[in-house]
């Protein structure tokens, strides 16, 4: 009876002296998020590292973040245009290049089911535009002209040239002069500059 009394003794020590705490929970993170002025770890946070929230995050630098240049995010202490690196990213992008150079545009007159009615709108060859075009630095199209514009366009030649330089791009849309043609005899197409300084040549008909 007493070695009973002892042995349930035993169990009941024994479970009384384990230890209660609990083991620390190990976020599995590769980013941080900054919460009210603190960095936590977060699976989708929108800081890579602790030391780049930590530089960043708290309102002792409200004006910490990232800005864009040259299509790159770079973090700053200030000046910020963006508060996260998501943000940022979402919105930069490297300028759009545009290189200029010189194009020039021979036009064929029209021949055979093409031809162009010599009584049809003036006699005139054929109609159309072709379109030069110039962009910004930040790849927005900042004026364009019509190359056709005030050419004379008659019956007596039988080829037209035109050139411009410093132009970026063409579009070009030709037909003939008359009230109704085969679709083979419809011109549409562009051409772009594809290295600063170089010289195309674009032939129609």
């Amino acid at each position: 009876m007493k070695n009973l009394f002892l042995f349930f003794l035993l169990i009941i020590l024994t479970s009384c002296s384990g230890d209660d705490s609990e083991e620390p929970v190990i976020v599995n993170s590769s980013a941080y998020n900054c919460l009210n002025g603190n960095c936590i770890a977060s699976t989708d946070g929108a800081y890579s590292t602790l030391g780049e929230c930590q530089m960043l995050c708290g309102n002792n630098n409200p004006n910490a973040g990232y800005k864009c240049s040259n299509g790159s995010c770079i973090s700053v202490t200030t000046g910020a245009d963006y508060i996260t690196l998501s943000a940022c990213q979402n919105a930069c992008s490297a300028p759009t290049s545009h290189p200029k150079g010189r194009f020039t545009v021979i036009i064929n007159r029209p021949v055979g089911d093409c031809a162009s009615s010599p009584t049809w709108n003036g006699g005139k060859a054929y109609e159309g535009d072709v379109y030069s075009c110039i962009y910004n630095q930040e790849g927005q199209l900042e004026y364009y002209w019509n190359l056709l514009e005030s050419a004379p366009i008659s019956q007596s030649q039988n080829q037209w040239t035109y050139s411009r330089d410093g132009i970026s791009k063409i579009v070009w849309e030709c037909y003939p002069s008359r009230s109704s043609w085969p679709s083979h005899c419809n011109q549409e197409g562009e051409a772009f500059i594809e290295y600063e300084g170089q010289h195309k040549t674009i032939v129609i008909w």
